[in-house]
């Protein structure tokens, strides 16, 4: 199974309003884990391990730490020209109250893509997985 058929979203603002202490100013994705790490870090490499190839960081407020952090993609080998790293924040400044209303607005960018399944994730734990074994368990 191709892992290039798979379009990743990470939300970076989820649950921040369980530790408002340390998202006052910055997204929940870019809370310092670990030292030098991020929580972004884990969903995305999560997603570059398992071969997705292009992924969408949903943001809503307080991002430029985490598009600091970021950067091109290029340390999950998401800096492509075709594909590759997106930061996708509010349009207009306008902050969507629901999942179900950031994903409508975002058809744009998913149907863009060429890929079959969208796998959606948050930054707001620390785990390791394979998300192609998700999907395998989901297809079958």
């Amino acid at each position: 199974m191709g892992s290039n058929r798979i379009l990743g979203l990470i939300f970076a603002n989820t649950f921040e309003n369980c530790v408002p202490e340390l998202t006052s100013s910055r997204t929940m994705g870019s809370v310092p884990f670990g030292g030098k790490y991020r929580l972004i870090d884990f969903p995305l490499s999560n997603m570059s391990n398992s071969g997705i190839n292009n992924v969408g960081i949903v943001t809503k407020s307080n991002f430029l730490s985490l598009m600091d952090h970021l950067g091109t993609g290029n340390a999950w080998d998401l800096a492509k020209r075709r594909s590759g790293l997106t930061i996708l924040p509010p349009y207009h400044g306008h902050n969507f109250s629901n999942m179900i209303e950031v994903l409508y607005n975002l058809h744009g960018f998913i149907e863009h893509g060429d890929e079959e399944y969208v796998f959606i994730d948050h930054a707001g734990y620390v785990s390791n997985f394979n998300c192609r074994k998700i999907l395998e368990f989901h297809e079958h």
